[in-house]
C-alpha cells in the first residue's frame, strides 16, 4: 500500500508548468539555482550529485521530513514538490557523506502566493 503513488510525478492538473530548480549535492553543501519559491507553485527539484551519494532531504519548521530523494552522481532524480504553506524550510544530506555530513544544510523559503484571494 506505500508504494501505490508511484512513480512520484507531478500532477497532469497542476496550472502551469512548474518551477524547475536544479541541485547539486558537493561535500559538504548543496548548489541551487533558486532558494525559494511561492506557495501553491509546483517545482520539480532535478537533483544530482558531483563527487558521492547525498540525500536530499527538506524538512518543515518542526524538523520533519516532508519529502526526499537521493543525489547520485551521473545520475539526476527528479522531485516534485508543492509548498502549501509559506516559512522557512531546511534541506540536510540524508546519506553519510564524509567527516562533515553533519554541516550539509541549505535554507529553502517558501513566499506567500500574492494572488491569494484575488
Amino acid at each position: 500500500m506505500t508504494l501505490k503513488e508511484l512513480p512520484y510525478e507531478l500532477p497532469a492538473s497542476a496550472a502551469g508548468a512548474p518551477l524547475s530548480i536544479d541541485v547539486n549535492a558537493i561535500q559538504f553543501g548543496f548548489e541551487m539555482s533558486e532558494y525559494q519559491a511561492k506557495v501553491g507553485q509546483p517545482i520539480e527539484f532535478n537533483v544530482t550529485s558531483s563527487d558521492v551519494n547525498h540525500g536530499f532531504g527538506i524538512y518543515d519548521e518542526n524538523m520533519v521530513v516532508i519529502t526526499q530523494t537521493q543525489a547520485m552522481p551521473g545520475y539526476t532524480n527528479k522531485l516534485y514538490y508543492t509548498f502549501t504553506k509559506p516559512g522557512k524550510y531546511k534541506i540536510l544530506c540524508l546519506e553519510y557523506c564524509g567527516l562533515a555530513h553533519h554541516f550539509m544544510i541549505a535554507d529553502f523559503e517558501v513566499l506567500p502566493d500574492n494572488n491569494e484571494g484575488a
